[in-house]
């Protein structure tokens, strides 16, 4: 291993004079967690401004009772005269209810009552006006029925025979859930955003530079110069990871994550065994890396296909969001799922069983073996010394 240090050593010491691979390594870690918490500060202010919806209501003194129960529901009401059929909606409104004159007589008599509500569909706003007006009336016309039927000694059973009650188990809803898989994907893509210029350049670089055909003629095996250019890489990706993650602890504990009802355990411990986690993947990642890029003939060519490495996170990512079953099963035993799996327990509970650790990270060291001696292999064609 003596020989495999040595490279490691003239790796280390030309990418620390590497200004621009200094630069793309930790420019990802350190301005990563500043863009979330503007994010998340940006949004907590949307939803504590974001204000309530505005229905004009032609006819409003037929229905005082629908009116005041609509108000109290957080609508607003803007009274409104209408001549004529209706072509859009009235300034400053996002929807626009026409209540029928005989509103109260019908309402009297026991008799259905037919209203119009106009909007604009394709506006955001208008169909969240729409979809809000058309839930209250839904409860306020069962309101009725059952005071329809009370009046008729009737029970109100009778008429809802089945009740059923939501209860979320989730602990946040789905704006939490979205943002915690952003911090996610922030710590998972961090190995892939680190390698993609170190791998490039010990590989596809040095080729065009000519400098690794003199490396290979050095009295160093195939095998030990992979290993060092693969250890080079994986110190980087340790060292992107653990900046990440104390920096977006740092950042989290000043974003407004109560206003956005999240709640994440920020502890130095919890950070740790996201640290932890996250391990296995930065020595799996760079073995990747380094072995696709021995399959470039130029640096261009060589960040096309590391880019194209960037798909594997996100795509797992999606799998995950969309299919609990499958994740939960085999497939985490694989590396990017089981950490994308792992980190929102550990975020949101704080708990971390280690034991579940063990056989994905004895996965990963086994394809990051794989990887690295089938770089060594590659780096011992005689393909290599072509320009």
């Amino acid at each position: 291993m003596k020989k495999a240090l040595a490279v490691f050593k003239k790796e280390w010491r030309d990418m620390l004079r590497d200004r621009r691979a200094m630069l793309t390594i930790f420019s990802y870690p350190l301005l990563g967690p500043a863009m979330i918490l503007v994010m998340l500060t940006l949004f907590a202010g949307l939803e504590e401004r974001r204000d309530n919806p505005t229905l004009a209501v032609a006819g409003a003194d037929q229905a005082p009772v629908l009116i005041e129960y609509l108000e109290r529901n957080d609508v607003d009401i803007r009274r409104v005269e209408i001549t004529e059929a209706p072509t859009e909606v009235p300034e400053g409104s996002n929807a626009l209810l026409i209540i029928d004159p005989d509103f109260k007589a019908k309402m009297q008599a026991g008799l259905q009552v037919e209203l119009v509500i106009y909007g604009d569909m394709s506006k955001k706003r208008d169909a969240i006006t729409i979809s809000a007006v058309r839930r209250s009336m839904r409860v306020f016309s069962a309101t009725v029925l059952e005071t329809r039927l009370i009046a008729r000694g009737i029970s109100p059973d009778i008429a809802n025979p089945v009740d059923l009650d939501v209860a979320d188990l989730s602990g946040s809803g789905q704006i939490g859930r979205s943002i915690v898989l952003l911090i996610v994907m922030f710590f998972v893509l961090n190995p892939f955003v680190t390698g993609i210029s170190l791998a490039v350049d010990m590989t596809a670089g040095e080729r065009e530079r000519h400098s690794l055909q003199c490396l290979l003629a050095q009295p160093v095996s195939s095998l030990h110069i992979a290993i060092g250019k693969w250890f080079v890489i994986s110190l980087f990706s340790l060292i992107s990871v653990s900046l990440a993650v104390l920096l977006q602890g740092v950042a989290l504990s000043f974003a407004p994550l109560g206003q956005l009802s999240i709640s994440l355990d920020l502890s130095v411990s919890t950070l740790g065994s996201v640290l932890l986690i996250l391990l296995p993947l930065c020595l799996f990642v760079p073995a990747i890396q380094l072995w696709a890029a021995m399959f470039a003939r130029s640096f261009k060519e060589g960040q096309m296909y590391l880019s194209l490495l960037l798909a594997a996170p996100t795509a797992v990512a999606v799998l995950s969001n969309f299919s609990d079953d499958q994740v939960e099963g085999g497939m985490t035993l694989f590396p990017i799922f089981n950490e994308i799996n792992l980190i929102p327990e550990v975020l949101l509970t704080g708990d971390i069983d280690y034991s579940q650790l063990l056989l994905p990270a004895s996965i990963s060291l086994l394809f990051t073996i794989f990887a690295v001696w089938m770089t060594g292999r590659k780096l011992a064609q005689e393909s290599l010394l072509d320009s």
